[in-house]
């Protein structure tokens, strides 16, 4: 059964202990954490005389003293004879219970608060002690002497009693005795009690006095104690360690203050953790031993688990019960692995009992709080004595805490923690705590999330009026679902499920409501297992999604349908077949049969739905018909009892007979998604029938609607019927061409690439390689009877005839399709495409530019798919004896097979090319000695290009063993080094080589497909690598030589080739390679000569062996990286005077760190390199600055943890360095800071004693997260305020990268300290400071904040105040964050009277920029859904991180909203406008000559044919005597002044042919002039309509009077001088980009007006003179 949801959640705000370690929470976490013990040797303590003749003399006892030493004084605790009406135990819960009370601030409720406060207490064995006593004493001295109290005192439930009593708590009073597990029964009852609305606030816990004689004599004689340590008492108890011989006796209490969440919230009480999860099982096996494979604690703890709606990656720390037994431990450890396999790594588990000994009934209680503590103060306390885990040891591979407590502070923290009893009689107990979701800075997970949002959801359900506050709750639940663990989501699904549909039903009408509760009944649904598919509850569930599916409401709908078909993929296990997919097609298939005639619409929507889940259409009906395709009805077989699949498609197939588009729209495209879906198998004979009844289909060809959707059915039905029958789908291609191809002749081009793309998926997927083969066979017998294969090519090729030219470029679409099919054969010789490469090698050298892009095309796709010999002997290049009648010269071809070669012969280019390349030359030779340079030029230009296709042949070559060969080896390294100019190629084709081939032999493709693809299979790429590697160390040797040839800028292709043959050079050569070079820099170093800085002129030769040496880095070997190392850090690291070098010494050692061997040797190096490091930084050229912070930051990474002096040494430069200009440096220093925090919190030792400054006996400091920050903030002492600007910014990005890893008190400190420089009355300080502000008001928590909050607000305003041009965006942005977190109300208090009108300003931007977005959303919502979603628009800065997002990211995020609909705007009218765009037909023009008449017979007439309309050009505006002519021939003087014609646009409002002059004229920046000479500019605000243009007025001509009308402002003809500086809606004036500041000196000259001059007045004062 699953557990209800409870309603109320449980808190812990208070704690109380009494231990064997001390009486009191601190003292006995503190000592805990130092690893002590408190069990002590009874014969050594007085009192304790009557243990000595036992087997066993020590305990865990409570120490008498004091309160103050930590020690148990029962006077201290107890009023006045309380001592003789409480036995021990109740004494010692008291205390507790007062502790626990007195930590909650819970002394002194009110009487209606304590009529909700309850006590829930148990102990295992009682009053013992009194019991005994007064047994004897009964004995000795007879009834007389017996003690009214005696009863009384023995009761369990009287330690509750006293505690009611002397409180006053008139809540539930509960008491448990169930032996070990009381303490955590006792709290899991109470927890209960809250939930369950019986209480608010419960004092729960366990109580237990049993270092009696007679206690531990009882265990000894059951064996169950520790024996052998009496003279060593503090190693007794050993919890997992193979020495375990049994438990040790111990006494206390622990208590716990549980309360109501809300209770605890509103009452501002602390809170430690959130209990969570509670859970109880029985082992029914023994009555001391737990069963071997503790499957009783296992189901424990997933009860727990599961109440708590956590899974075991939650879970970061088990606290258990662990006793030191051999057999309990060890079923208890196996247990815990079983719960958490696979979740291991995190989790660490420990036992407590370890320090304080076994408590028996107080021991759940005491391990709760310490389980507790743990959450609070993410720290795990130790298991001692744990020195070898095990017996066997391989069982026992936890973190199990060993002697030693761990600090979770900086890896996120302990989020939720287990706490196991289990007692004698197999009673078994597990609790579960966890952070609290607000209260603690912690990690917040999404079942928190779940849990407080249902909570509040469940609280709405009867709320009236109140639909925004579910719509708002229903919107985080549907985020937060999908992030739940799919236990979570199984366990409370019936609750959830009644919440969910109570909400359906509330909120029906509004939409934000559906969309939410689809997507948590999606989420939901998908998590469920079979078992829960078969109840009616689901199916319910799911049948309200179909309905949804059908809704009127676009996004309603949408959302629904796309929750259903996510809810059919997701099988539930073991399944292969959803079970509610037999339902979904009954539902389909009724509304459809409903609904085809009388409402077209929930048709539509049901095939919308059918369209997207028909790939998970029930498969047992996939079967199930025989088509009668000439009626399109089914004759329905009897042998099938399920018919789902059959009524579907004789429905698909009767729609078109309705004549309505849209349904024969929609049921074309089910058969798309149906053809389309790659998990339904078909009967060959049946599939084929329904393609034949779909062929029968055909719509007619000049139906723009039907006929593309029908293409895409043919398109994907045919290639899918061809996997299962290829020979019958062979079989109808031809058929299909005959059908299809004609359809290109239609005048409706649409029509054309639909077709195209059909056709070239059958060609591509139902061509057979039998078809192929057949071909080739008939073709080389010389046989006359075509074969399907030829027919289908003759068709093709017919396309290229006159009656297809406006489909030509279609019709190369499916050429291009047949190349790819040859390539099946591996280029096998074949003639079968001949004729149409012929007709496309003609149709190449026609004058019309109409087709060249597509024809190219499908030329580049016969490159690459029959080869560039068997291209080339169709289409030879005849490039020696161009222009003859037999040979035609096509030098076009050979950036074609550039593009295109691949994969081919290598012996093709090396026997006709490189010969061919080489006569080229000869003859560019020959001409350069006669001195005719253009043809010299045209010939050396195709040598160069025939030497450009070297990479394509170079590209996975299929006879590499026999083509590249020593002769052609040398011959490229002869190209290096001969011609320059070639060797880009050359070394981009011999990288190929090696690249190429170390891909495919790295391939995860079987050598089938490899063989297949590209002809090679991986072991022949393997044996290529091998061939090159055998050219390697020459190739170096080469491309050395050239590197120190070629001038700095362009070698970056020569380094990677070295890299490359680098690779694969054996180590040997490699190092003998680098010693050559290391020797040349060495002899460089000592000859040095300056560098020049002329780019024309190689640099030094030590420049250029640096270069080589970084290259090489990764290929040495450690002693050659040693050599290195010792070269560069003691020659060059300090060269101030080498900038350059002593960049690439940097670089040297950045190489180094990134490969493993330069790690090792830098580690080897470490402390040199730390001192020569900081040597070296007074001596830092500016250009080295990026590359030191590299390595500085590669350092810190290889720092030890015991020697961390670089820290504090290199701090200062790294916070200098945030100021940097070069933003890769300031990315760096940012980078460094963080790896050195990382470094920090790791934890090591700083030694002070190695800082530079440091006096030599300063003692060492603990490596810790403070400490850093400590450091840090030494700077903001800084002399400058350049160094304390750098600080604060370094604290605002330390800040939020540890923020979680800080103490909330440092946090404060920091803030506090901004506080101060924000008032600071430097602007740099202040900039930095108001950055802090920034990142902190993003970053953290509202409870940090809340105390700084009225000094933060005071502060900003300061500046907004004094500068408010400066900081004005900044501040407001600030002020929207903290309204966000804080609320408006909150923030309004705190503004002062004077300064409210900013807030109030914040306050209406946001209201208007919700108003907006909801009248968006209700137009969005008004029509149907949109025929496609506009791409998302992003505006402003991209940034690296979240850091810089959080400080430089938009200033406003009310203004982002605002551009952001504008463009949405924008986008909407180019969204129309490209639709009428397409409803444009397209025509055949002819493009007349302006010069004269069009002359039919000339050649070159075919180059004026165009598809697009030529635009006549219009008349324009002159000046002087440069006239234009009209349309008409004559003479136009065209005085217009109009938009269009000075924009270009023709009267259709088509634009004319590209032309840049009148992009500048229309561009944002441009202008235009109009009436008078007036020049208009084009640029304006958002919003501005078109006439608002800023004028600037110019000297003009005169004009008539009267020619222009007046101003209606009454000014005239006033211009007042530099009114483009005004601003528009303030008094002050603006800057300009490109234009001089609006204060500089401007001429007066415009204002003064010669007597007579005409023209509007120009004023300075903006006044008319009189």
């Amino acid at each position: 059964m699953a557990y209800l949801l409870p309603r109320r959640r449980v808190v812990v705000t208070g704690l109380g202990l009494v231990t064997p370690l001390a009486t009191g929470v601190k003292n006995t976490w503190d000592r805990l954490l130092g690893s002590q013990s408190g069990i002590i040797s009874l014969t050594d303590t007085p009192g304790y005389e009557s243990f000595a003749d036992l087997p066993v003399t020590i305990a865990g006892v409570v120490k008498s003293g004091s309160k103050n030493e930590g020690r148990f004084d029962a006077s201290e605790w107890l009023d006045r004879g309380d001592d003789r009406v409480m036995t021990k135990f109740t004494q010692y819960f008291m205390a507790a219970a007062k502790q626990a009370l007195a930590d909650a601030e819970w002394i002194t409720p009110s009487d209606e608060e304590k009529l909700r406060t309850g006590v829930c207490v148990g102990s295992g064995l009682g009053g013992l002690e009194d019991l005994v006593s007064t047994s004897n004493s009964f004995k000795e001295q007879g009834y007389k002497k017996l003690s009214p109290m005696f009863i009384p005192k023995l009761l369990v439930n009287m330690a509750g009693g006293h505690l009611t009593m002397k409180f006053g708590f008139r809540g539930p009073n509960h008491a448990v005795s169930t032996a070990c597990t009381t303490g955590a029964h006792s709290i899991g009852d109470a927890m209960r009690f809250i939930q369950y609305g019986d209480a608010d606030v419960m004092i729960a816990g366990g109580s237990e006095a049993c270092v009696h004689p007679l206690a531990v004599a009882g265990f000894c004689k059951a064996k169950s104690l520790a024996t052998g340590y009496n003279s060593n008492p503090t190693e007794a108890s050993r919890p997992f360690d193979r020495d375990r011989s049994g438990f040790v006796v111990s006494e206390g209490a622990g208590v716990v203050v549980l309360e109501e969440l809300e209770h605890a919230r509103r009452r501002g009480a602390r809170v430690y953790a959130e209990m969570r999860g509670y859970g109880l099982s029985s082992d029914a096996h023994h009555i001391t031993a737990p069963p071997d494979d503790g499957n009783g604690a296992a189901r424990a703890m997933a009860r727990a688990l599961e109440v708590a709606g956590l899974g075991p990656a939650e879970v970061d720390y088990v606290n258990a019960h662990a006793t030191s037994t051999s057999l309990g431990d060890a079923a208890e450890n196996r247990a815990i692995k079983s719960i958490f396999a696979g979740h291991t790594d995190h989790l660490a588990v420990s036992s407590t009992k370890g320090a304080i000994g076994h408590l028996l009934g107080a021991a759940g209680a005491v391990e709760a709080v310490f389980t507790i503590l743990s959450i609070y103060h993410n720290v795990l306390p130790p298991t001692l004595n744990l020195h070898n885990p095990g017996d066997p040891a391989e069982d026992f591979m936890l973190n199990y805490v060993p002697r030693q407590a761990q600090d979770r502070t900086g890896n996120g923290g302990v989020r939720a923690a287990l706490t196991n009893s289990f007692g004698f009689g197999g009673t078994n107990a597990s609790l579960c705590f966890a952070k609290a979701l607000k209260e603690q800075n912690a990690p917040k997970t999404p079942t928190a999330y779940f849990a407080a949002l249902m909570t509040t959801l469940e609280a709405q359900k009867n709320a009236q009026g109140r639909s925004e506050i579910r719509t708002a709750i229903l919107y985080l639940l549907d985020i937060v679902f999908p992030r739940l663990p799919q236990s979570v989501l199984r366990s409370k699904f019936p609750e959830v499920l009644v919440i969910l549909a109570t909400s359906l039903e509330k909120d029906k009408a509004e939409a934000p409501t559906i969309r939410s509760v689809i997507g948590c009944l999606e989420t939901l649904l998908i998590a469920q297992d079979t078992a829960t598919w078969i109840q009616a509850t689901t199916k319910k569930a799911f049948q309200t999604l179909l309905v949804l599916s059908i809704d009127p409401r676009p996004k309603v709908r949408k959302r629904a349908q796309d929750a259903s078909r996510k809810i059919l993929t997701h099988l539930p296990p073991p399944t292969v077949q959803h079970p509610a997919a037999p339902m979904t097609a009954d539902f389909c298939l009724r509304v459809l049969k409903e609904c085809t005639k009388t409402d077209q619409q929930s048709a539509l929507h049901v095939l919308a739905l059918v369209k997207m889940i028909v790939a998970v259409w029930p498969s047992s009906r996939l079967h199930t018909y025989v088509i009668n395709h000439a009626r399109f009805t089914f004759a329905h077989s009897s042998q099938f009892r399920h018919q789902h699949y059959a009524p579907l498609c004789e429905i698909m197939l009767q729609l078109p007979k309705f004549n309505k588009p849209f349904l024969t729209m929609s049921s074309f495209e089910v058969f798309e998604s149906l053809f389309g879906s790659e998990s339904i198998s078909f009967d060959a004979e049946k599939f084929e029938e329904v393609l034949r009844a779909i062929c029968e289909l055909k719509p007619s060809v000049n139906d723009e609607q039907l006929m593309p959707p029908w293409l895409e059915i043919v398109g994907k039905g045919y290639p899918a019927f061809a996997k299962i029958n290829p020979t019958g789908c062979a079989a109808a291609l031809l058929t299909l061409f005959h059908l299809i191809f004609p359809d290109m002749q239609t005048h409706t081009r649409t029509i054309y690439l639909p077709v195209a793309r059909c056709l070239g998926k059958l060609t591509l997927h139902c061509i057979t390689d039998d078809m192929i083969s057949v071909a080739l066979a008939t073709v080389n017998s010389g046989t006359k009877t075509r074969t399907p294969l030829q027919e289908i090519i003759a068709v093709v090729e017919n396309g290229l005839g006159i009656r297809y030219q406006a489909a030509w470029n279609e019709v190369l679409v499916v050429l291009q399709a047949l190349f790819k099919v040859r390539r099946r054969l591996h280029r096998a010789s074949s003639p079968l495409l001949n004729d149409a490469l012929e007709l496309m090698g003609e149709l190449r050298l026609a004058p019309e530019d109409t087709y060249i892009e597509r024809l190219e095309a499908a030329l580049g796709s016969a490159v690459a798919h029959i080869g560039p010999e068997k291209f080339l002997q169709v289409l030879p290049l005849n490039l020696e004896n161009p222009g003859t009648s037999n040979a035609i010269g096509r030098a076009f071809l050979l950036p074609l097979l550039k593009d295109h070669i691949t994969n081919t012969e290598m012996g093709y280019f090396v026997r006709e090319l490189i010969p061919l390349g080489d006569r080229l030359a000869q003859k560019s030779q020959e001409f350069t000695d006669k001195g005719r340079a253009i043809e010299a030029k045209v010939y050396e230009t195709m040598a160069q290009q025939i030497w450009s296709l070297v990479p394509g042949f170079c590209d996975l070559p299929l006879d590499l063993p026999h083509a590249f060969t020593k002769t052609i080896a040398e011959r490229f390294s002869n190209v290096l080094y001969s011609q320059p100019d070639l060797r880009p190629v050359i070394s981009q084709g011999l990288q190929a080589l090696v690249e190429k081939n170390q891909a495919l032999a790295r391939s995860d493709a079987d050598d089938v497909d490899l063989k297949k693809a590209y002809g090679l299979s991986k072991a022949d790429a393997v044996r290529n690598v091998q061939i090159m590697s055998a050219f390697a160390v020459n190739y170096l040797a080469v491309y050395f030589n050239v590197f120190s040839q070629t001038l700095p800028m362009y070698r970056g292709y020569i380094l990677d080739v070295i890299k490359c043959y680098l690779g694969i050079t054996n180590a040997k050569d490699t190092n003998a390679t680098f010693k050559k070079v290391l020797t040349h820099l060495s002899q460089s170093l000592v000859n040095s000569t300056p560098a020049i800085n002329d780019p024309t002129i190689p640099p030094p030769m030590s420049y250029t062996m640096m270069d080589l040496a970084i290259t090489m880095v990764p290929f040495l070997s450690t002693d050659s990286t040693q050599h290195l190392y010792a070269l560069v850090t003691s020659s060059l690291l300090s060269r101030e005077d080498e900038p350059t070098l002593q960049k690439k010494t940097y670089k040297v050692l950045n190489r180094m760190a990134e490969c493993e061997t330069g790690r090792a040797v830098l580690l080897h190096n470490i402390n040199d390199l730390q001192t020569r490091l900081l040597d070296a930084m007074g001596a830092t050229a500016p250009s080295s600055k990026k590359d030191r912070l590299q390595t500085l930051l590669n350092t810190v990474e290889l720092l030890p943890s015991t020697d961390l002096h670089l820290i504090p040494s290199v701090l200062s430069e790294a916070v200098v360095c945030t100021k940097e200009v070069n933003e890769k440096a300031r990315i760096l220093a940012y980078d460094l800071l963080v790896s050195m925090g990382k470094k920090m919190r790791e934890g090591g030792t700083v030694v002070n004693s190695k800082v530079d400054g440091m006096e030599e006996d300063m003692p060492d400091v603990k490596a810790t997260i403070a400490e850093y920050f400590m450091m840090v903030t030494a700077g903001l002492a800084g002399s400058t305020p350049h160094m304390i600007s750098a600080t604060i910014t370094s604290l605002s990005r330390l800040l939020f990268e540890f923020k979680d890893s800080l103490n909330p008190s440092l946090v404060s400190d920091l803030l506090q300290t901004m506080h101060m420089f924000v008032e600071s009355s430097n602007r740099e300080i202040v900039k930095s400071a108001l950055g802090f502000v920034k990142v902190a008001t993003v970053s953290l928590e509202p409870h940090l904040l809340q105390p700084h909050l009225p000094q933060i607000v005071l502060g900003i305003l300061t500046w907004s105040h004094e500068h408010k041009s400066h900081f004005k965006a900044k501040v407001r942005h600030i002020f929207e964050r903290l309204i966000r977190k804080f609320g408006y109300e909150k923030i309004e208090t705190l503004v002062p009277e004077d300064d409210k009108k900013l807030l109030v300003n914040i306050k209406k931007r946001r209201e208007r920029a919700k108003r907006k977005k909801a009248a968006n959303a209700e137009m969005e919502s008004d029509g149907e859904e949109a025929i496609e979603e506009l791409p998302a628009v992003h505006h402003g800065k991209s940034y690296n991180n979240a850091y810089e997002d959080a400080l430089y990211g938009s200033e406003s995020e009310l203004e982002d909203s605002e551009e952001e609909e504008s463009h949405g705007l924008d986008a909407g009218k180019e969204k129309r406008q490209k639709e009428k765009n397409k409803k444009q037909i397209s025509e055949t023009w002819i493009k007349e000559d302006m010069e004269g008449p069009l002359d039919f017979l000339d050649r070159g007439v075919v180059g004026r044919i165009t598809s697009s309309k030529p635009t006549p050009r219009k008349g324009r505006r002159v000046t002087g005597d440069d006239f234009t002519t009209g349309e008409d021939g004559r003479m136009m003087i065209n005085e217009s002044d109009s938009d269009a014609d000075a924009a270009g646009i023709d009267e259709d409002g088509a634009a004319v042919a590209e032309n840049h002059y009148l992009q500048a004229q229309r561009s944002e920046d441009g202008f235009t002039r109009g009436q008078g000479n007036r020049i208009k500019f084009n640029k304006r605000r958002r919003g501005e309509a078109a006439g608002d243009e800023d004028m600037m007025d110019v000297d003009e001509p005169t004009r008539e009077p009267g020619a222009e009308k007046k101003r209606s402002n009454g000014k005239g003809g006033v211009v007042m001088l530099g009114k483009e500086y005004k601003a528009k809606r303030a008094g002050g004036d603006i800057k300009k980009k490109g234009k001089p500041d609006p204060y500089a000196y401007l001429p007066l000259t415009k204002a003064i007006k010669k007597k007579g001059q005409r023209g509007p007045t120009v004023s300075v004062t903006g006044k008319a003179r009189k």
